[in-house]
């Protein structure tokens, strides 16, 4: 549940909604832990299928579902839907604790010491990926249907500075078996914000956007940089630059191909501006729900 001071957001099930698309979540887990049903609820979802839609059978690891039953069960989800359709899948398999089923393990003998799990697990998930994707684009939908494929985050445990930027380097992939859009590689700074406007610039049409993002597909390098936020800490990723700063903290820069701080007060200064400003329109925006206006 969510409570009345909680204001949505403007997410792409909520624009796409009010285009009679229907809206669905998909999970393999309890999706009301950590209150995402009721995220999700309030920001334009309206179907939602969790673990509680699968036989007890397809619950074999700790989370609930693998990615291999999950995507099957999506697959038939959406052959069944009548109207455009804005569909989230929730993969769980690459997650901690890595609970693969034993048939799918990769790598048997401990090969690669506490690795070697996590690589079990990035392998099954790859797998499972590819079936689906093998399966979907044989589906009379698939010509009209965008697929995104995003990560939450990336991994490295060890860091010598309080913002570990590794673990914000993630894959961003956009997928048209219908070549709605033209293939390319964009070599910007990025960042989830930016999926929507994507989005909405292939789709086209007017709506009101929260996201603070850019068009992947027109911005240049120039104009491009990534906020990011860790514990206590945020920052500004812009080319290979790191601002770092928090509260009660002196912002510092950081080289990140060479993983050393830098002096040079004039960059410093400009993205400690675009961090300040980031935090403080964001902050804002919670406390007034003013988001889009």
């Amino acid at each position: 549940e969510f409570t009345a001071g909680q204001k949505a957001f403007f997410s792409l099930p909520k624009i796409l909604k009010e285009r009679g698309y229907e809206t669905s979540f998909i999970y393999g887990g309890d999706a009301e832990f950590d209150n995402m049903a009721g995220f999700l609820k309030l920001n334009g979802v309206d179907s939602i299928i969790d673990e509680k839609k699968f036989s007890k059978d397809d619950k074999t690891i700790k989370w609930g579902v693998p990615d291999d039953k999950l995507f099957e069960k999506s697959i038939d989800y959406l052959n069944n839907l009548k109207k455009p359709f804005f569909t989230t899948i929730f993969t769980l398999s690459n997650h901690a604790p890595y609970d693969i089923d034993s048939n799918y393990k990769r790598f048997k003998n401990n090969e690669f010491g506490e690795l070697t799990n996590r690589l079990n697990a990035f392998y099954f998930a790859d797998m499972a990926l590819g079936q689906f994707i093998e399966k979907a684009k044989k589906q009379e939908w698939a010509k009209n249907t965008i697929f995104v494929f995003v990560a939450d985050h990336g991994f490295k445990t060890d860091s010598n500075f309080d913002l570990n930027w590794e673990n914000f380097k993630i894959p961003l992939l956009l997928w048209s078996p219908g070549d709605i859009f033209n293939p390319e590689i964009r070599d910007i700074t990025s960042s989830q914000v930016d999926i929507l406007p994507t989005i909405m610039g292939i789709l086209g049409g007017t709506y009101k956007n929260s996201s603070w993002g850019k068009n992947l597909f027109i911005s240049s390098e120039e104009s491009s940089y990534a906020y990011i936020v860790q514990n206590n800490f945020y920052g500004v990723i812009k080319d290979n630059l790191l601002l770092i700063d928090g509260d009660g903290v002196k912002p510092k820069l950081v080289d990140m191909q060479r993983s050393e701080y830098l002096e040079d007060i004039d960059t410093l200064n400009k993205l400690h501006e675009i961090t300040r400003t980031y935090l403080e329109l964001e902050t804002y925006q919670l406390k007034n729900g003013t988001f889009a206006n």
